[in-house]
């Protein structure tokens, strides 16, 4: 029995779901491990993956350590007989490879999507001592597996890379951008520039506004829209209000996740404005609809420009007078220029990001263990 138990924080995510289908297609059993308290009343496909409730807070477990916790994730592996368990969460992989201690046949993959996970010097010593419990450190960016490297912890060859992608199902083959923004109520004839993100400090829609305040009167088509909701919308609500943009700047607020490629699909250009990421799936969603992409040089996104056919802009990050300056340039870009960035966005996706390139990735690397 070819089980593997996914360690969640909370309830996954569209690559997740994703991995659960791949590998029941190629035989194996997929676990869906949840705190309880998320699994109440949650829409979430269970035909892909078993969803096991665990029977603890999320905070009791991963704000400080737990010892019950400890106790019954090893019970529920040797019971299970679960052979391979991927976690992304630091906190996770120590009790993981804790666990190992007791049930050494189990194989731990420590997947790390976000940068900053071995700066602290204690998880440092840590990952010194318990290293060789982990069997595969996957990255989804060559700057994570650079910033891995740099710790002098590991080695070229100890570090394997495993691009994010999603399912293509809910994305609309023959939906025009007219009848899009029709159904979305969105300007017919505006430019749109939109972004896709949790309003949170890091996402930076801020540096977008300010951006676009220096350049929109030069640009007067043009308008943005923003999908998503968070902490620091209020912050930017009141900062288009100050600057005077409310008639030009679009706050759809939160939507459903099927809503999104409609959305998608209405824009003329997606822009990431984000400081710290891993692989943006907003960004691999936008090059999936054959949007030009305007991005901010965080980790993961120079691997999506890392291509000789141009696909948009890469600028640095915070630099809001570069952003300015990409917003300008794209707009004004003759139609022929303009409509060879979307065709090489959607190209590049097919290559590097499909599915199906996802689906072979995650194959070669749990096949090791069985």
């Amino acid at each position: 029995m070819k089980k593997i138990a996914f360690l969640l924080d909370r309830l996954g995510n569209r690559r997740h779901y994703l991995q659960f289908k791949i590998l029941k297609k190629h035989g194996f059993i997929p676990y869906a491990l949840v705190f309880e308290e998320y699994l109440h009343d949650a829409n979430i496909p269970e035909d892909l993956a078993h969803f096991h409730p665990l029977p603890f807070k999320r905070n009791n477990v991963l704000r400080k350590f737990s010892f019950k916790f400890l106790k019954y994730l090893i019970n529920f592996v040797k019971n299970e007989k679960i052979k391979v368990v991927l976690i992304h969460r630091w906190r996770f992989l120590r009790y993981s490879t804790l666990t190992k201690l007791f049930y050494p046949e189990l194989k731990i993959i420590y997947h790390i999507v976000v940068g900053g996970t071995l700066k602290h010097p204690g998880r440092k010593l840590f990952f010194r001592l318990f290293k060789n419990k982990i069997d595969c450190l996957l990255v989804n960016s060559l700057a994570l597996k650079d910033e891995l490297l740099a710790t002098g912890l590991v080695k070229p060859g100890e570090v394997e890379l495993l691009y994010s992608s999603f399912d293509l199902s809910t994305f609309p083959e023959n939906l025009s951008k007219d009848k899009a923004r029709t159904m979305l109520n969105l300007p017919q004839q505006a430019f749109i520039f939109g972004m896709v993100a949790k309003f949170r400090p890091e996402k930076r829609q801020a540096d977008l506004i300010k951006a676009f305040n220096l350049v929109h009167k030069d640009i007067p088509k043009a308008v943005v829209v923003f999908v998503g909701d968070g902490s620091t919308r209020k912050n930017c609500e009141t900062l288009v209000k100050e600057l005077s943009l409310k008639d030009k700047i679009i706050f759809v607020g939160k939507v459903m996740q099927e809503i999104v490629p409609f959305y998608l699909r209405a824009f003329d250009v997606l822009v990431h404005t984000s400081i710290r990421e891993g692989m943006p799936l907003a960004v691999l969603e936008g090059l999936a609809s054959g949007l030009p992409i305007i991005a901010t040089d965080a980790e993961g996104v120079p691997d999506i420009f890392a291509t000789e056919e141009p696909i948009g802009y890469l600028v640095p990050k915070e630099d809001v007078k570069a952003i300015a300056q990409a917003l300008k340039k794209i707009y004004y870009l003759p139609k022929d220029e303009f409509e060879l960035l979307g065709k090489n966005a959607k190209k590049r996706f097919l290559t590097a990001f499909s599915p199906e390139a996802f689906e072979k990735r995650t194959i070669e690397i749990f096949s090791k263990y069985f």
